[in-house]
């Protein structure tokens, strides 16, 4: 039986405060596309549905996503992606793949500087 990879991000400590995420596990099949936001933020978006809510703006589409901080500079977009499809594809690896981790400072590629932002909604 093959294991299921999932993505971890964590931007800090957990808190009791609801009104924000500070880490989420996303299981690799539900990520839906990465992209480029910038010279130094990297998005990765979920498929909907994966949140138990749609999380969609004005025009219908769903917004789910992990942004990562990158170091701005020629050819590290590609480096970090080649980096995390290097952490999904190793069949040796942990079922749980530390993409970015801000409250131990574990990251995938050291040109991943901090999590921005994780945006999901809440079940209710």
């Amino acid at each position: 039986m093959a294991k299921t990879k999932h993505l971890y991000f964590c931007s800090g400590a957990a808190d009791d405060t609801g009104g924000t995420e500070e880490i989420i596990m996303v299981p690799v099949d539900n990520v839906s596309h990465y992209e480029v936001a910038g010279t130094a933020a990297l998005d990765i978006f979920f498929k909907q549905g994966v949140i138990q809510e749609s999380n969609t703006d004005a025009a219908g589409i769903d917004s789910s996503k992990v942004r990562l901080v990158v170091t701005a500079g020629s050819g590290n977009m590609k480096a970090v992606l080649n980096s995390i499809a290097k952490l999904i594809a190793d069949p040796y690896g942990n079922a749980l793949a530390v993409v970015a981790d801000d409250e131990n400072s574990v990251y995938c590629n050291s040109l991943i500087t901090s999590v921005n932002q994780i945006t999901v909604i809440d079940a209710s």
